[in-house]
């Protein structure tokens, strides 16, 4: 659950006076930066940062995602059975109830997932951000964004769309490079997960018999908190073991022009088929987009970079 990101570099003598005063105290008068495409708002979020060289300024930018990270849970919230979306809806809405609290983001269109769970977030003596808090609720459960066009605060058991049979990315040798990782922590046979609360700890352990077989036994150990619930555990197992079960193929992150790359189907969470040849061979993968960069020059050309989960 990441915050999209955005840079815009502009003349520091386009600024009018009244935005040169504000990004002279940020603290005092905040900003937000939105950018649109074909008059479709495609970015929204407020100034984070940002450095000056010359006669430009460049503002980095962060995702309306990232005002969960100015929340804190400040009070014990201890849930019984209670459906997933309500906890992570509720985290967001005692913060924005509070005084000044409200960042604009809108969750009254979030209904419920059907997956219910009990646990307690100690908030009285840790004081987690609301960002962790959910994070940590919806880790292999849902995903979490912000539509940046309605603000509306979005939860889905799956963001995107399964794109493969229809979408497929295909780089030759010349034009792509790779990374490739199988140490220890990255290809295992065995998984022991643990699950952690301020109540208890408990414990499963998952294996592949084919891997153990081919590889040898390898172990990994891991660790998901707040999880209370044995079947929560034991899914996030089965998902550490599928995510170590074979060589970790990294493509490199290429720019492609528009309109070679289709803007709308390299939407994050869309799962597309990805062929290509790094000097190997031909490997042909179907993967799951995490993070899509649109880059514009000065003459409006536009390319698109993904980087895959």
């Amino acid at each position: 659950m990441t915050a999209s990101e955005c840079d815009v570099t502009v003349g520091l003598r386009s600024l009018d006076p009244d935005t040169k005063a504000a990004l002279l105290d940020l603290a005092a008068e905040p900003i937000e930066v939105w950018v649109y495409r074909d008059g479709t708002r495609i970015f929204a979020g407020p100034v984070t940062g940002g450095n000056i060289e010359g006669d430009n300024i460049t503002l980095n930018c962060r995702g309306r995602l990232i005002y969960l990270g100015y929340m804190l849970v400040w009070a014990d919230k201890t849930f019984s059975s209670a459906d997933l979306f309500t906890i992570a809806k509720g985290l967001i809405d005692d913060w924005q109830a509070l005084t000044y609290g409200n960042f604009g983001l809108l969750t009254a269109s979030i209904g419920t997932l059907g997956t219910t769970r009990s646990l307690k977030i100690p908030g009285a003596s840790e004081f987690p951000t609301v960002s962790t808090s959910i994070g940590n609720v919806a880790a292999g459960s849902f995903d979490v964004w912000i539509d940046p066009d309605t603000g509306n605060v979005e939860f889905a058991a799956a963001r995107g769309t399964d794109l493969s049979a229809t979408v497929t990315i295909e780089r030759g040798v010349a034009a792509t490079s790779a990374g490739f990782a199988l140490g220890p922590g990255i290809v295992a046979s065995e998984v022991y997960a643990a699950g952690t609360s301020p109540d208890a700890v408990i414990v499963t352990s998952k294996s592949d018999a084919t891997l153990r077989a081919s590889f040898g036994r390898s172990g990994l150990g891991t660790t998901h908190d707040p999880v209370t619930d044995t079947s929560h555990l034991s899914d996030l197992a089965d998902d550490d073991l599928a995510a170590a079960g074979s060589v970790y193929f990294v493509p490199g992150g290429e720019l492609f022009e528009v309109p070679e790359a289709d803007f709308d189907d390299m939407e994050p969470g869309n799962t597309v088929e990805y062929s290509y040849d790094f000097g190997l061979g031909r490997l042909t993968q179907n993967m799951r987009i995490e993070k899509r960069e649109l880059n514009v020059d000065q003459a409006g050309q536009e390319r698109i970079s993904v980087e895959f989960e």
